[in-house]
């Protein structure tokens, strides 16, 4: 990446983070229930979108595959029309550590067993329950180096 396209994608994230700061899942406690209902409804189909589409990816590569013993053959997923991560940052989470663990939620139910609709739950209450933990750990370890600086 040259430095007009790092400033440009730092522009570009300031924007976002911006945007995103009434709606972030590290405050979705605290949004009015007509705006979380809007939020889920928007979450979960989207998720259900990417679920979908990693389905179709699975089942490309094993026809790709068939009779191939190293199994090498394959389309990543990854950078896509639907994107994971296009939705993380929209969810608000820009933390480079943050973002990897809600990949990793979602990872761990995309092609997992079960019903699609069963996995976007999973996937969406596990970021839930994990922006507020995030979240609460931020506010400990503040008010602590705050506490320290006094």
């Amino acid at each position: 990446m040259n430095n007009s396209e790092s400033k440009s994608s730092k522009k570009k994230h300031k924007i976002v983070k911006e945007i995103t700061k009434d709606v972030s899942i590290y405050n979705h406690d605290k949004i009015s229930k007509a705006k979380l209902y809007s939020i889920e409804l928007f979450v979960n189909h989207y998720l259900y979108a990417i679920i979908q589409q990693a389905e179709l990816f699975d089942a490309i590569n094993t026809f790709i595959n068939f009779k191939n013993e190293k199994k090498d053959n394959y389309f990543a997923m990854q950078n896509v029309t639907i994107s994971l991560d296009n939705l993380i940052s929209m969810a608000g989470v820009f933390d480079e550590k943050h973002i990897e663990i809600f990949q990793d939620i979602a990872y761990k139910h995309i092609l997992s067993d079960g019903d699609p609709w069963e996995r976007v739950k999973k996937i969406h209450m596990g970021w839930r329950r994990k922006a507020l933990e995030l979240r609460d750990e931020e506010l400990k370890s503040k008010n602590k180096s705050h506490k320290n600086i006094v």
